[in-house]
């Protein structure tokens, strides 16, 4: 319908323009289907270099994509190792609780130790004073004893001579 519609366009164009004006249309209908191959080698040209753009951007889409997924699971891996580490490590720190709270009731036991121990030396400080007084007064008798002994010695040996 639409063929026979175009048809008889024409045929009215061409009574009109008379056969100068027909050549000149079918110059230009010729340009014109000349323009149209031309233009229509070019889309599909263009539809080529779309569709190769369209494929090499695929493939680079797809390797990223590999390169995603092997960050995962490099990731996944490090993660699982942190964990790992992790309850490790909360291991270690319920053993040094434990261990900090054997330490400060060892530490207690020292103190008391030590203020025992303080006291022992306060009573032996002073019991060296005291002995050390005795031993003045041991002296004291000891030199009187000696000074008493040597008159007597001399008594004795002035008596005898």
């Amino acid at each position: 319908m639409v063929v026979v519609t175009l048809l008889s366009a024409v045929l009215v164009i061409l009574v009109s323009v008379g056969s100068a004006g027909f050549q000149a249309l079918k110059s230009d209908i010729s340009n014109l289907k000349s323009d149209m191959v031309a233009s229509e080698t070019r889309q599909r040209e263009d539809m080529k270099d779309l569709r190769a753009d369209f494929k090499e951007y695929v493939g680079e889409i797809r390797a990223d994509n590999a390169d995603i997924k092997t960050d995962i699971a490099v990731l996944k891996a490090d993660n699982a190792d942190i964990k790992a580490d992790i309850a490790v490590l909360k291991a270690d720190n319920a053993d040094i609780k434990t261990d900090i709270a054997s330490l400060k009731g060892d530490v207690a036991v020292l103190k008391g130790d030590n203020a025992d121990v303080k006291t022992d030396i306060a009573v032996l400080k002073g019991d060296v004073a005291g002995l050390k007084g005795d031993v003045a007064d041991i002296k004291g008798e000891i030199r009187a004893l000696n000074g008493k002994m040597d008159r007597l010695l001399e008594g004795f040996l002035a008596a005898r001579s």
